[in-house]
């Protein structure tokens, strides 16, 4: 499997099909992308994020990876901002 790191510190696949054409997936997206295929079906209008729990944009192991709605993940990195200040 040929990886790199985005300009993001993101873990990408690089070699992922998609309509017969290469292009590049991040790991954490591919980890859960039953849940996440099933949670876009299902509710359409909403829009999934996945969470990495340690932080480690790098760490994409099951038990640290949390499917959130993007207006809740986005709350919970604006608090985490606030903290740190």
């Amino acid at each position: 499997m040929k990886t790199r790191l985005d300009e993001k510190g993101y873990l990408v696949y690089c070699g992922y099909r998609k309509n017969n054409e290469l292009s590049e997936r991040k790991v954490h997206r591919i980890v859960l992308k039953p849940l996440l295929d099933y949670l876009h079906y299902k509710y359409s209008e909403i829009t999934w994020v996945v969470h990495h729990k340690n932080r480690i944009k790098t760490d994409n192991r099951f038990e640290n990876l949390q499917i959130m709605i993007k207006e809740h993940h986005d709350q919970l990195h604006i608090e985490a901002m606030k903290k740190k200040t």
